[in-house]
């Protein structure tokens, strides 16, 4: 009943405030077990976030978030509350990466801080560590001069258990605020915070981003509202990265801009790998991780930074 009720009355529509999360406490217990780590990246981070030379680093720090937090509930124990996890998953980001368009993207960010900042749109997947790498990614943004505004393509409602919902959003930023035990943490998510009520931090969910359709049959208000407005999409996320994909088969080396030739905005994907489809990757990279891992395709250890440019239509 409490999962069917995001569907009742005005829900559908965009009126989520009175209908309760069934999976709050699981993405509560999820930020607090990353509280240590938080800590430790806030203070390290700390004078990072204006440096324009720093995207990649906050690039590679929103892709392995998501292998620090594969769920809620870390396989490895103590993983989302140590620093030296942290250390040792940026260290090998290099070696593990099956695909690398980090130039690409940053160079994409570079024009819109030559620019004087533009709307970058970042489609975000789960709560928790992985949430507030997301918002150290965006707060980079803003800080360089590379935004003027970032907004985060939430989910309109739950369907997995760490699905990132704008209360969330909110959730964490205001618990971190709020724990004088933690100083840097605190000190970074007043500063988010005070991006949310300035509007350089918008969030905004539709029931699409919830929805089991490819990214190219994206709803053509959103579609044409990115294509207007957006200088870079990032999306997050091994489900929306086989979105973007249509969760097809494509050749593993087929190249990703022609595979995602359709963008309305340039477009970067951050993904690890938890599915047996994917692109972009040559056959030298892929028979060296299948050598070294027989899940390689699956078990979340290896990743892929994508880039493709806005399409002409």
């Amino acid at each position: 009943a409490a999962a069917t009720a995001w569907f009742a009355g005005g829900n559908a529509a965009g009126d989520l405030a009175a209908t309760p999360d069934v999976f709050a406490a699981s993405k509560t217990a999820g930020l607090a077990s990353a509280a240590a780590t938080l800590e430790a990246l806030a203070a390290r981070t700390r004078t990072l976030l204006k440096d324009p030379d720093a995207t990649p680093f906050f690039l590679s720090l929103a892709l392995w978030g998501n292998r620090m937090d594969l769920s809620l509930w870390p396989a490895d124990s103590g993983v989302a509350a140590s620093s030296e996890a942290f250390d040792a998953v940026l260290a090998s980001s290099a070696e593990q990466l099956l695909a690398d368009d980090t130039d690409a993207v940053a160079a994409t960010v570079s024009n819109l801080r030559t620019q004087g900042g533009g709307v970058v749109d970042l489609v975000v997947d789960n709560a928790g560590f992985e949430l507030c790498t997301d918002l150290l990614l965006a707060e980079h943004l803003v800080a360089s001069g590379a935004a003027s505004a970032v907004r985060f393509r939430v989910k309109h409602h739950p369907t997995f258990v760490s699905d990132a919902l704008e209360r969330d959003v909110d959730a964490h930023i205001e618990t971190l605020a709020a724990d004088a035990s933690k100083p840097a943490a605190a000190e970074l998510a007043a500063k988010w915070k005070a991006r949310r009520a300035s509007g350089a931090f918008v969030c905004q969910a539709e029931p699409y981003w919830a929805m089991p359709y490819p990214l190219w049959e994206m709803p053509t208000a959103l579609r044409e509202e990115l294509r207007r407005t957006s200088g870079l999409v990032i999306v997050k996320g091994d489900a929306n990265y086989r979105r973007a994909l249509g969760d097809r088969p494509w050749p593993l080396d087929a190249p990703f801009a022609d595979v995602c030739s359709y963008p309305p905005a340039p477009m970067c994907c951050l993904r690890t790998l938890k599915a047996e489809l994917g692109c972009g990757m040559a056959s030298s990279k892929t028979d060296r991780a299948a050598a070294a891992d027989d899940t390689w395709l699956t078990d979340g250890k290896w990743g892929v930074v994508h880039f493709a440019p806005a399409s002409a239509e």
